[in-house]
């Protein structure tokens, strides 16, 4: 064993390392957590790490293409390095293969834009969406994180949690007022995950951003757990009772049966 070796089978050193890392992934998850693009100060701010250790992390991790740094505005953003080893994580995710189809299904009987949400933490993310051929759509942006309490998709994955972690989540992220629609009590939001546990599905109009609609259905695990939210999303005004009635419907059983290829026996 070399000298190398030798040093990195330090426990000490080891130990080292991982801190390291611990704070490489603090720093990358700060742009997913509050803006797209930090300057260098704002991102010290928020870590509170020594200023001649921060700079050698961005350096690193702008060297490595996991930042980007913009000479012109100054500021830090997510690297392509994260886009592609994003896209890897996503294709790896076997409820992504395995709902592609329904999907397509769906949104060939409905005309509209079918997502897939999954819960990451506090906040939902788009992992999978077949867009509308419609000049005028909703779509959402893969990979973004956005607030769970919103929309159809984020009442479906609120359904499946605990009381603990809902205590959790008022307590560390709340309940931000986004649109005039959005619910910001949290009995309100009880008494509506309530209906959606009932209902098997849940319907939003103008919650994260005023003019967009949705209706969203659990998926779930070989455990029984909701895993993810199947959803057909639009403008609002193209969603009449009529259509919610039925969508709900196809998205209920699309739900299901992406459900048992899961290995849901419920």
């Amino acid at each position: 064993m070399n000298a190398v070796e030798m040093d990195f089978y330090n426990g000490e050193s080891t130990k080292e390392k991982i801190k390291s890392l611990e704070k490489a992934f603090q720093i990358l998850e700060l742009f997913g957590r509050s803006k797209s693009q930090l300057t260098f100060s704002e991102i010290q701010k928020l870590t509170k790490m020594p200023v001649a250790s921060l700079y050698r992390f961005l350096s690193t991790l702008a060297h490595s293409g996991y930042l980007e740094f913009s000479s012109s505005t100054k500021r830090y953003s997510l690297g392509p390095k994260l886009v592609f080893l994003g896209n890897l994580a996503l294709e790896g995710l076997d409820i992504v293969k395995i709902a592609t189809p329904y999907m397509e299904a769906l949104k060939e009987k409905t005309g509209e834009t079918v997502t897939l949400f999954v819960r990451r933490g506090f906040r939902k993310v788009c992992v999978s969406k077949i867009e509308s051929d419609y000049s005028v759509r909703y779509t959402a942006k893969v990979g973004q994180p956005t607030y769970l309490h919103v929309g159809a998709s984020g009442k479906v994955l609120l359904s499946g949690l605990d009381k603990e972690t809902l205590d959790a989540l008022e307590r560390e992220v709340g309940f931000p007022r986004m649109t005039n629609q959005t619910i910001t009590s949290r009995s309100e939001l009880e008494t509506v995950l309530e209906k959606v546990r009932k209902d098997g599905f849940a319907v939003s109009s103008g919650e994260r951003q005023e003019g967009a609609a949705g209706i969203g259905t659990p998926v779930y695990d070989v455990k029984g757990e909701v895993i993810a939210s199947l959803n057909i999303s639009l403008p609002s005004e193209r969603l009449t009772p009529e259509k919610t009635t039925d969508w709900a419907g196809l998205l209920v059983e699309a739900g299901a049966a992406i459900s048992k290829k899961m290995g849901c026996m419920r």
